[in-house]
């Protein structure tokens, strides 16, 4: 490593390993974004293409609620049929009658939802950590996880200084994956030695936008 102007530059070896690793990480937390957008945003399925579809055993996964509220029991459920592939349907059943529909053995990955997790209210929470298996197992939070050390152990920063991003990374939702194109050089740069950080955005800042991005993904879902 040498100095340039007093910003550190790093062997081309070591800058082409970073951006590589930058790319695959990007690359699975976009892709974890697009299943828990989907997943939170499920079509509407009529209870007959359900049924046919549980009977067929072609559900991978699937997240019910029941409701009691009616005069008779209402399962609500959130199921699907691929990564992104996300439906919504109410069948007037109950759990225990469901089951009892199965063919054969059970592949389904059954949760009990709580409150919210119909409408995409879970996304103000951190989402790498809530969305389901289906399409992406455990990678999706190990890569938010390795670009928040990556961040957190970067000495400088171009856009912000750590206590913004760190709260891009939580409440802004999709911190990571801006963190990951923009920092500590844009993507797009290449190779290029970085330039000194100019205009960098605080903590108090970064906690204003985290929360306009708070407010604008919850918009989104209210109206969708």
């Amino acid at each position: 490593m040498h100095q340039l102007k007093g910003v550190p530059v790093l062997r081309t070896e070591v800058r082409i390993a970073a951006v590589v690793v930058r790319v695959i990480l990007l690359a699975v937390l976009l892709w974890g974004s697009l299943v828990a957008v989907l997943s939170a945003l499920p079509r509407e399925r009529s209870a007959e293409d359900f049924h046919a579809r549980w009977d067929a055993g072609q559900i991978t996964y699937l997240a019910y609620r029941t409701d009691w509220s009616t005069s008779e029991p209402m399962l609500d459920l959130r199921w699907s049929t691929g990564p992104l592939a996300w439906h919504h349907t109410q069948v007037p059943e109950t759990w225990r009658e469901l089951q009892g529909r199965l063919s054969s053995p059970i592949k389904v990955i059954a949760e009990r939802r709580k409150s919210g997790e119909d409408d995409g209210r879970w996304l103000m929470a951190v989402w790498p950590f809530k969305m389901s298996d289906i399409g992406a197992g455990p990678l999706v939070p190990i890569a938010w996880f390795v670009t928040l050390l990556v961040m957190l152990g970067t000495d400088r920063h171009r856009l912000g200084n750590r206590w913004a991003w760190l709260w891009l990374f939580t409440l802004g939702q999709f911190g990571a994956c801006f963190y990951l194109v923009f920092e500590p050089r844009p993507l797009w740069w290449g190779l290029e030695d970085r330039r000194p950080a100019t205009g960098r955005i605080g903590g108090l800042q970064g906690l204003v936008f985290a929360f306009g991005a708070q407010l604008v993904i919850g918009l989104l879902f209210s109206i969708s």
